[in-house]
């Protein structure tokens, strides 16, 4: 596989034809779908494997090989985002094959679901005024209720 690296911009300088997210706005709720998980990288237990074998047999040790420990990754699985309907956030090999996230660009995803979190707190806050002051006014009448039967 051919590795590429790039430098990632994000200034509108660097972009063409710049608009809104074509998808509803229910696309981003997609990753609220996602569970993040827990696993061990399997190239590290490879390289651990080897240096355990290699100190067995008294080989030589790798030098460039890091294997003090190992410590579990968290994340997301590529895959599972792609079957959230995010594959637009996920990187692909030359065969079409999922390989990767794009983090970088998968968080804007969240920026809408804020917006709609933080509108419907604002009407929450609004009823809630409203209701208050229907309280207080009722207990105003009751209050009141005793002087008008005298």
């Amino acid at each position: 596989s051919v590795q590429r690296f790039t430098r990632a911009t994000s200034a509108s300088k660097y972009k063409l034809d710049i608009k809104p997210l074509e998808q509803s706005s229910e696309y981003a709720y997609n990753i609220l779908k996602l569970e993040p998980k827990q696993w061990f990288d399997k190239t590290s237990i490879e390289n651990y494997a080897k240096n355990l074998t290699d100190i067995y047999y008294g080989e030589n040790l790798d030098p460039y090989l890091d294997v003090e420990s190992i410590d579990s990754c968290y994340g997301l699985i590529a895959e599972d985002v792609e079957n959230a309907g995010l594959s637009k956030y996920c990187q692909y090999n030359a065969y079409g094959e999922v390989e990767g996230i794009m983090y970088d660009r998968l968080w804007t995803l969240l920026i809408p679901i804020i917006k709609d979190l933080s509108e419907n707190l604002e009407k929450a806050n609004m009823h809630i005024n409203d209701l208050k002051e229907k309280i207080q006014s009722i207990f105003l009448i009751e209050l009141k209720l005793p002087l008008l039967k005298q």
